[in-house]
């Protein structure tokens, strides 16, 4: 009974002691750190100052590659090997907050941080509610979040307008992601009716007694020569385009 009520006793202290204030009464010597020069990193500093001034009152400092001390924020670094692309891992260990990701990662890690632990809810330009408090904790956190999804887009034009709307929400354009922007209505794209349409008109679709070579019109899937050709040519793509695993082959 008494070795069980010691291990809950550390258990409690360990996680008292990993809370954070990054606020108290008005007041602040926190910093924000950024340690590496991804742009994303600036942009996660940028956010989580922009928001945490909206909840205190209090503007916490920028500053880059500094050595953090207990009750600091560092944003970007090393990320947890359990992190995947776009996948992200924050922190308090150390009484230190940490906020780390891949590519878009860490601003999806500082959005996690102001949706999950401060109650922040954010619809669009100018339009979001918070609560306001001179008093800035957090709890014990180790958290490490991986997307469900590649790719998340909307058609909604705040996508354009709106930089924080795109952040909040986890959306991309098909422009960041899809090589060589083949996203939608690609195979004329890939095999080009204005190359391929007169003299392999067998290669596209065949209704109403005849082949349709257009640039709007679809291919014969059964012809084993097309497979051969898009599958040559989707290599030569994403070959060009090392950074992208994505694009579509898709009817026009």
């Amino acid at each position: 009974m008494k070795h069980w009520l010691l291990s809950v006793l550390l258990v409690v202290c360990g996680t008292v002691s990993a809370q954070i204030t990054l606020v108290k009464d008005g007041k602040s010597s926190a910093r924000i750190i950024v340690q590496d020069k991804m742009p994303n990193s600036k942009t996660s500093a940028q956010f989580l100052q922009r928001f945490l001034t909206e909840i205190s009152g209090v503007a916490l400092p920028i500053e880059n590659d500094k050595t953090p001390r207990k009750g600091d924020i560092l944003i970007g670094g090393q990320s947890s090997a359990e992190v995947t692309e776009d996948g992200f891992s924050i922190s308090t260990q150390d009484g230190i907050l940490k906020i780390s990701g891949k590519e878009n990662g860490v601003v999806y890690g500082v959005v996690t941080l102001l949706e999950q632990y401060w109650g922040i809810d954010y619809w669009g330009e100018n339009e979001y509610s918070l609560t306001p408090s001179k008093t800035v904790n957090l709890p014990f956190i180790n958290k490490v979040e991986n997307p469900g999804f590649r790719y998340r887009q909307t058609q909604c034009y705040a996508i354009h307008t709106d930089s924080i709307y795109k952040w909040w929400n986890r959306l991309e354009e098909p422009n960041e992601v899809f090589a060589a922007g083949y996203w939608v209505h690609t195979f004329d794209k890939l095999l080009p009716s204005s190359i391929y349409g007169k003299e392999h008109p067998e290669y596209y679709s065949y209704f109403k007694g005849k082949r349709h070579p257009g640039k709007a019109s679809q291919w014969c899937l059964s012809n084993p020569e097309v497979f051969e050709i898009v599958a040559q040519r989707v290599d030569s793509i994403f070959k060009a385009n090392p950074d992208k695993h994505i694009m579509s082959v898709s009817q026009n």
